[in-house]
């Protein structure tokens, strides 16, 4: 399918989800109307039978607000259905956006941003125009979580078949993973929030009232009542509700505290029931969707619907301080029924509710490589190898455009061996670094590569290319960048299988300096069994093939300049550049040389 093609195919779902939005809007209208024209009813009829005769009218106020609860969520559903096409509507721009590679619609997980990483600052992985925006199809904080951490992780080769099993299986599955996304758009994404239920979860702290209490004082509220009532001494029937008046008010505080606590999460929660019971609905074939949907359904009871349970409960206790609950709490407790209720919830379920908060952020993250994956029909699939080659077939940079992507090929040894790229500014070596570091990442989350073939072994990346000065630790650029070339030299001299992504190297001292560090720097590194790829300006450096043929490569960039025009081909080429273009980009600003 063709970039075209695809931008075909999501204005279609946008035209068929406004028309289903257009029906959805007339039915929501209808039903305001309907509410409040029964409100209007219901109130005038429970004013005349309250007058008529007190039971009579609080047994039709109990039967007409049951059945206008009834309305109420029939409605608020029919609402959640059009806030889904919303999203999706959303949605559906924003991957058409997204194919003319502005991501903006998407959160960027800046968050995420560790400049102590062995390569996550160098490969755009987070922040504006980063892979994460281009990638994260998250709902939730967990499945944000997850994806960063599927760009961090270098240890877990023997999952990539069985994440990129799942990845295809999804991919062709676009209604069912849109709307796994657009049920959770508008969820909140507040850490603090979600460290609350947590945090609730794991506290052996409680509150309940005895099951025994629980219905005998109820039981004697309404015998007392119905005793004065018909005894004729109705003036002093309250007397029957001090017993349940004493408790509500004697506990008020404690329940207070978890009302206010708790029902804060309430849309939270109904929104990951949501997301879980989405998952839980759907028939998988790849064992890794299996084994997570399986996390869900251990039980008797499904996951979504302990925590679908959860919510209902804290709303109703959330109805406390509505006047008619008031009735309800001086007959039964209303305020300690649903207080036992959440207690019991929390001893049956506080132990899984992060498992299963974890497990539904792992299938976001599948979810989002399953739309990279479908939104870059001429990307493909990656293959491990064990015999210490990195071989591409057309690699490319992820987050260039399509139109402005230059592939190449490229073949190195991955054990005590260097490529030394040269070449003129702005030729093409940072990014052809960046294009080798980021489809390695890509490869390893068991994703999509930007390339026609790529076969790699298990390496582990680092790299050094934006070093920058850090004032509150006064430290400078050139000593920032010796910090992450130490880094490297550390890890090549303990692990084996080490890949480093160098560039510009000891940019920030003198020309002698420099050459006479980075060629020691090379031999070092080589001596050590490391192996990658550095960049340099430094020409000299390319002599070091002559002595090291076997260990030692060049490669370079080169760039055509005609008249003051350059015009630069970003294909890699072998041997060490010949051309020069400082003196002419020097020129184009307006140094008059």
């Amino acid at each position: 399918m063709t970039l075209k093609a695809l931008e075909e195919k999501y204005r279609e779902r946008i035209d068929l989800l406004e028309k289903q939005r257009a029906k959805l809007a007339k039915k929501d209208t209808s039903l305001s109307i309907l509410r409040l024209v029964l409100f209007v009813i219901m109130l005038i009829c429970a004013i005349f039978l309250f007058q008529w005769k007190v039971l009579v009218g609080i047994l039709f106020l109990y039967l007409s607000i049951s059945a206008f609860y009834f309305i109420v969520k029939n409605h608020d559903s029919l609402r959640r259905e059009k806030d889904v096409l919303d999203s999706l509507i959303h949605l559906n721009k924003a991957e058409i956006l997204g194919l003319n590679n502005d991501y903006t619609s998407f959160k960027d997980g800046a968050v995420y941003t560790n400049d102590k990483h062995p390569f996550s600052m160098d490969l755009d992985l987070f922040g504006p125009k980063s892979l994460f925006q281009k990638v994260n199809r998250c709902a939730s904080i967990f499945g944000e979580n997850e994806l960063a951490a599927s760009f961090l992780q270098q240890d877990k080769i023997e999952t990539i078949d069985a994440y990129q099993n799942a990845h295809q299986e999804l991919d062709p599955e676009i209604e069912w993973r849109q709307r796994f996304f657009a049920i959770g758009m508008k969820s909140n994404k507040n850490q603090k929030q979600i460290d609350n239920i947590l945090n609730w979860a794991s506290s052996t702290k409680s509150f309940h009232l005895s099951t025994l209490w629980m219905i005998l004082i109820p039981l004697l509220t309404i015998a007392s009542f119905i005793y004065l009532c018909s005894s004729g001494n109705f003036n002093i029937s309250w007397i029957a509700f001090i017993p349940t008046a004493f408790l509500t008010f004697k506990n008020a505080k404690r329940i207070s505290e978890i009302q206010m606590d708790l029902t804060k999460h309430i849309d939270l929660l109904k929104t990951y029931s949501s997301l879980i019971q989405h998952i839980e609905n759907k028939s998988f074939e790849s064992k890794k969707l299996l084994d997570l949907q399986q996390v869900f359904l251990s039980d008797e009871h499904k996951a979504s619907k302990h925590i679908k349970k959860l919510s209902f409960y804290l709303h109703q206790l959330d109805q406390r301080l509505n006047i008619l609950t008031a009735i309800f709490n001086l007959i039964f407790l209303w305020d300690h029924i649903w207080v036992n209720k959440v207690h019991h919830w929390k001893l049956a379920n506080s132990h899984k509710i992060e498992i299963w908060f974890k497990t539904m952020g792992k299938f976001e993250a599948i979810n989002s490589y399953a739309s990279l994956s479908y939104n870059h029909p001429t990307w493909n699939y990656p293959s491990i190898n064990k015999e210490n080659k990195f071989i591409a077939i057309s690699i490319g940079h992820p987050l260039l455009h399509t139109k402005a992507m230059i592939s190449n090929h490229f073949q190195t040894e991955t054990k005590k061996h260097i490529k030394i790229i040269t070449g003129s500014n702005m030729g093409g070596k940072s990014t052809f670094l960046r294009t080798i570091g980021i489809n390695t990442v890509l490869c390893y989350a068991g994703a999509k590569v930007c390339a026609e073939k790529l076969n790699i072994p298990s390496l582990k990346i680092f790299t050094s290319m934006r070093t920058k000065d850090d004032l509150s630790d006064n430290t400078s650029s050139f000593y920032a960048e010796l910090k992450r070339l130490k880094m490297v030299l550390d890890a090549v001299k303990v692990e084996d299988n080490v890949f480093f992504l160098l560039d510009e190297i000891l940019k920030g001292t003198n020309t002698k300096d420099r050459h006479k560090g980075a060629k020691a720097l090379i031999l070092q590194l080589l001596k050590n069994k490391g192996a990658g790829l550095i960049s340099t300006h430094d020409l000299e450096l390319g002599k070091l093939e002559d002595d090291h043929g076997d260990q030692i490569e060049n490669l370079c960039f080169e760039v055509e300049t005609k008249g003051e025009e350059l015009i630069f081909d970003y294909k890699l080429k072998k041997g060490v550049s010949k051309s020069f273009n400082a003196t002419q980009l020097m020129k184009n600003i307006g140094i008059d040389l």
